[in-house]
This record gives C-alpha cells, sequence and structure tokens, in this order.
C-alpha cells in the first residue's frame, strides 16, 4: 500500500512539472482572471496631431515643421510604449513565477507532510 502511495505522489509531483495537453487554463492576477480581451493601458503621454492651417504655400515651411515635431513626438511616445509594455510584460512574467514556484513548494510540502504521516502510522501499527 505505501509503495501505491508513493508512487501516486510521484507521478502527482511530475505533472506539477510538466507541461500538459489539456488546453491551457488561466489563473488570476491581483484577484482579477486572466482571460482572453483583457486590456493594458499605457501611462505614456499620447501626443496631438497637430492642426494644420495651410491657406496658402507661404504656410507650408511651417505645416512641415509641426508635422516634423509631431513625428518626432510619435516615435518618442512609441519608445515609450514598447518600453513600459516590455517592463509590464516583465514584471508580470516575474509575479506569475513567483506565485506559481510558492504554490507548487506549498503543496509539495504538504504532500511530504502527508507521507511522514502515513509512515508514523505504519510504524506504529507494525
Amino acid at each position: 500500500m505505501i509503495r501505491g502511495v508513493y508512487g501516486f505522489c510521484g507521478l502527482f509531483a511530475a505533472m506539477l512539472l510538466v507541461p500538459t495537453a489539456w488546453p491551457p487554463v488561466a489563473g488570476n492576477l491581483d484577484g482579477r482572471a486572466v482571460r482572453h480581451g483583457m486590456t493594458w493601458q499605457t501611462d505614456c503621454e499620447t501626443p496631438d496631431d497637430p492642426y494644420l492651417h495651410i491657406p496658402g504655400p507661404q504656410a507650408l515651411p511651417d505645416a512641415r515643421r509641426q508635422v516634423g515635431a509631431y513625428i518626432r513626438a510619435v516615435e518618442a511616445y512609441l519608445y515609450c510604449l514598447v518600453r513600459e509594455a516590455n517592463a509590464d510584460l516583465d514584471r508580470v512574467a516575474q509575479a506569475i513565477r513567483q506565485s506559481a514556484a510558492e504554490a507548487r513548494a506549498e503543496i509539495l510540502d504538504e504532500v511530504e507532510d502527508v507521507r511522514d504521516e502515513l509512515d508514523a502510522a505504519e510504524r506504529r501499527w507494525r
């Protein structure tokens, strides 16, 4: 009987370490279910598009400057967006890895406690 229990526990522990063929199931992140369709919001400031008033050819140089400034602001925004998204992804991934490792350690400690309890009972009743 004890060999069967240890075999099952070993198999169960191995299942925790190996990805399975079952469809992925999302957990919770700070109490909110992780699901498709979740949105992410940036703290980067979105540039305002310029108001181009071009009544004649004399206004074209100013319009070009405005558009150039706008394009530079958009490039800065996109850089900020990518940098912020990557930082947030790293933080979320680290939080999930840490929480999963803690949950794994906790359940494996419980398995070890159950094994010890069973061993003690077997020694007592021999």
